[in-house]
């Protein structure tokens, strides 16, 4: 639309790197509107918002590269955790669609950062070489940034040792909030008080698709109307995820059947919350990464998730204890016996203030 454009081609003047790539009159248009509002394009660093999205699109068979200061989000402002939550609540962000422009991307939010005049919080992907290039520009820039709160998202690999100890080093970081966080022997005290686990929070496909409308509308069963049985949703598998292979194929046994309700065909996000909405508790084994949607999905709906203990990721472990989730024994210890126990130890799971964005910010800005 003709405000789009006009309004990422002011923003990427004003970031004093033209990025757009186009061929064609597309070019000559995009001049037009820049002559057409270059009076009001002119503002200082200091009263232009310090967000920054830049995503690759596909434009009459070219890559174009929008980046720039963002629109307020049309989407619902999320009230429970998410990535749409840090991607709405980070002061400069990052929303790269593809690997292609991630080296400009980096660049861009580091700029952004250095030029700030107060304390802000960033959001960073979590792609190898957006990660290193972000971190090299702070190192060898002489500017000293304002204190500052870094958030890494969206990755299912853990941070290892040494990106952990770059981190811990930069100027001005006050803390660092990672998904899929480790706890490592090889971090020092320094690592282990910059750093803090960042929950992935509800479920979304593409990072900012909305699911609180779909769990306000859930009705909810009373805890004490709810069956007692463990459900196991569909799961997805791969060869990443052989515990939740584990699981599926040991709940098919006979011994089970009274314990489990096991359903595996696909169900719309609505269906599934609902169903979940109906049991006290449902499986949810790690994914890709070792944090997983469900456990937050599951939650939201005040049904307990069945989780696996893994003492590398107990500081994780403990936020999501502290929420209402349990533990379940891995494949190769469980037993009827043990499930059954567990089934009759579990409790309605506190509020939801746990979930809350607005009390995950507050720590992030606590710092300041």
């Amino acid at each position: 639309s003709l405000g789009f454009l006009q309004k990422s081609l002011f923003a990427v003047i004003y970031r004093g790197n033209l990025s757009i790539m186009m061929r064609g009159p597309g070019c000559f248009y995009l001049l037009f509107l820049f002559f057409m509002q270059s009076c009001s394009a002119v503002e200082t660093l200091d009263t232009l918002p310090l967000e920054l999205a830049s995503e690759c699109q596909e434009s009459e068979g070219q890559l174009l590269l929008q980046a720039g200061a963002a629109a307020k989000p049309k989407e619902p402002r999320a009230r429970l955790i998410s990535e749409l939550g840090y991607l709405q609540r980070a002061d400069i962000k990052s929303n790269m669609k593809c690997d292609v422009l991630s080296t400009g991307e980096s660049e861009m939010l580091a700029k952004a950062l250095l030029e700030s005049t107060r304390p802000v919080v960033v959001r960073l992907h979590r792609s190898c070489l957006e990660l290193y290039t972000f971190l090299a520009a702070i190192e060898n820039s002489p500017k000293e940034p304002p204190p500052w709160v870094l958030l890494v998202v969206q990755s299912d690999i853990p941070l290892m040792v040494e990106d952990k100890r770059r981190i811990a080093g930069l100027k001005g970081l006050q803390a660092c909030y990672a998904e899929n966080l480790r706890e490592l022997s090889e971090d020092s005290e320094d690592i282990t008080t910059i750093f803090h686990p960042l929950p992935i929070g509800l479920s979304q496909h593409n990072g900012t698709d909305f699911k609180e409308d779909i769990i306000a509308a859930v009705k909810a069963t009373p805890w004490a109307q709810r069956k007692d049985t463990l459900l196991v949703g569909p799961l997805s598998i791969s060869r990443h995820t052989p515990e939740r292979e584990e699981y599926v194929q040991i709940f098919r046994k006979p011994e089970y059947s009274k314990l489990v309700r096991v359903v595996e065909d696909y169900m719309s996000p609505k269906e599934f919350f609902s169903l979940m909405a109906e049991h006290k508790a449902v499986l949810s084994p790690p994914g890709e990464g070792f944090d997983c949607f469900r456990h937050y999905d599951a939650l939201a709906v005040g049904t307990v998730p069945f989780v696996v203990h893994k003492e590398i990721y107990s500081q994780h472990l403990q936020l999501l204890e502290s929420a209402g989730a349990a533990f379940i024994a891995p494949p190769s210890e469980l037993t009827p016996r043990k499930l059954e126990e567990l089934l009759s130890e579990i409790q309605d799971p506190p509020s939801r203030q746990l979930l809350s964005m607005d009390e995950l910010e507050k720590k992030w800005r606590s710092v300041f």
